[in-house]
């Protein structure tokens, strides 16, 4: 008689208890991951809208500037100051509008210690930019600042722009000091 292929009942119980291990030791990274990922997130979205909101500048010959509201928790991204040229008055042209709360669990500020943070020393609402807005403008420059954002378990992002470039950087610490993030 010819002998039939296939598994014993062995193996796949053997296979079964792997693949629980398995499961038993990754869900737990997982889930401390989700939170993570979230302010990971809402850091390069930050950081994205800024490049935009800089290249945007440069082409229009205009300046563009970021409005961070952070007692909605919230950021405008706005292509115009208006007829009074005047940003944040009300008549402003809003290209775009970010609420932290598309990221659950992330907010403005920071949960990561003071030593050598990004941007100098730590403004109480979690944005150092003057009047909590930063102007890009028609040659890509723009003020100097830096926006925070955490999650709950506080790791903490930082994005900062340079006065003399417009360049913007992103650093992050997880609790052990900050670092470019990878």
């Amino acid at each position: 008689m010819r002998r039939s292929q296939g598994f014993s009942v062995v193996e796949l119980i053997i296979v079964m208890a792997i693949i629980g291990v398995l499961m038993v030791i990754a869900v737990p990274d997982f889930l401390g991951y989700s939170p993570r990922a979230r302010v990971k997130s809402a850091a390069r979205d930050i950081v994205s809208n800024m490049q935009q909101a800089r290249i945007n500048a440069i082409k229009s010959s205009s300046s563009w500037a970021i409005q961070f509201d952070t007692g909605s928790a919230c950021y405008r991204v706005l292509s115009d100051d208006g007829a009074d040229d005047t940003w944040n008055t009300g008549d402003d042209t809003v290209y775009r509008t970010v609420n932290l709360s598309d990221y659950p669990g992330v907010s403005y500020g920071s949960g990561a210690s003071p030593q050598n943070r990004p941007g100098g020393s730590y403004p109480s609402d979690g944005v150092s930019f003057s009047s909590n807005r930063v102007t890009f403008k028609s040659n890509g420059t723009s003020e100097s600042g830096t926006v925070y954002v955490q999650n709950g378990d506080g790791d903490t992002f930082a994005v900062g722009s340079l006065a003399a470039t417009g360049r913007i950087k992103c650093w992050h610490n997880y609790g052990s000091g900050w670092v470019p993030p990878s």
